[in-house]
C-alpha cells in the first residue's frame, strides 16, 4: 500500500484510539509500520525522468537500497560529487495525482463500515488531509524551505542545514 491511503492510515492510527473500532486500529497500525520499497526498475524510471538518463553520474555515491520508505516516497543515502552526504527523497510515481481518489475511497470505506459517526466532521477532516497530503508531495517547496532555514541558521554553529 502506498500514497494517500497509506498516509491517511498512518494519520488515523496515531489519533485517538477510541475513535475507531479496535480491529480497524490494529489494521491501520500494521499499515503504518509497513511501507513497501519501490522496485529497482521503477526507481530507475523515476530518477531518469527527474535527472536524466545518466542520473547516477550526478552522484559520487547512490545506495540503491532505501534507508526509509513511507507513504509518498522513499529515501536513499547518497553523496554529492564533492563528497557531501545527502538524503535523496524519491516520490512514488503517480502519488500526487492519486490523492483525491485515495481520500474519496477511504472516506467511502469509513462511511460504509460505520467506523466513524457522521458527527465527527469527516468531510472537513478529509479536506484537510487532501490539502496536507498535496503539500507533502511538493518536494521543491520543501527544498526552498530548507534553503530558507539554512540562511536563517547559517551563523548558529549548533545547526547544520
Amino acid at each position: 500500500m502506498r500514497g494517500a491511503a497509506l498516509k491517511l492510515g498512518q494519520m488515523i492510527s496515531i489519533q485517538d484510539q477510541n475513535l475507531l473500532p479496535k480491529e480497524l486500529v490494529r489494521a491501520l497500525e500494521t499499515v503504518r509500520q509497513n511501507a513497501d520499497y519501490m522496485p529497482m526498475s521503477q526507481l530507475n524510471k523515476v530518477m531518469t525522468s527527474e535527472l536524466g538518463k545518466n542520473w547516477r553520474d550526478k552522484f559520487g555515491e547512490f545506495n540503491d537500497t532505501p534507508i526509509a520508505a513511507a507513504s509518498i516516497g522513499q529515501v536513499h543515502k547518497g553523496k554529492t560529487l564533492d563528497g557531501v552526504d545527502v538524503a535523496v527523497k524519491v516520490q512514488y510515481p503517480g502519488v500526487a495525482e492519486s490523492i483525491g481518489s485515495d481520500i474519496n475511497n477511504l472516506k467511502r470505506l469509513v462511511m460504509y463500515s460505520g467506523a466513524v459517526k457522521k458527527s465527527y466532521y469527516l468531510d472537513e477532516a478529509m479536506a484537510y488531509a487532501r490539502e496536507e497530503l498535496a503539500k507533502e508531495c511538493e518536494y521543491e517547496e520543501e527544498a526552498r524551505n530548507q534553503n530558507h532555514f539554512r540562511e536563517l541558521l547559517m551563523h548558529d554553529k549548533r545547526f547544520y542545514v
